[in-house]
């Protein structure tokens, strides 16, 4: 159960970090744009897991090409 909040709260401070205007709040007094606000953020945010996450296996695979021991529960806390 922890580690899923954490995983919220790294979640909430990554939208945060990402939204500055209006000190990281969506506001807007029609409900079209803050669906469009919430749907740029969100794709905006799994543009970087993604990326992370091809990021992270081109380096553990280079990592293993050059002898290092990493298993599959090294990475499970990644």
């Amino acid at each position: 159960m922890g580690r899923q909040l954490n995983k919220g709260e790294a979640l909430y401070s990554l939208r945060a970090h990402l939204s500055f205007a209006n000190r990281a709040e969506l506001r807007s007094p029609q409900d079209v744009h803050l669906l469009n606000q919430v749907g740029c953020l969100n794709l905006l945010i799994n543009a970087i897991i993604i990326w992370n996450t091809v990021y992270i296996d081109k380096v553990v695979q280079q990592l293993r090409k050059d002898g290092c021991e990493i298993t599959d529960e090294d990475l499970q806390s990644i």
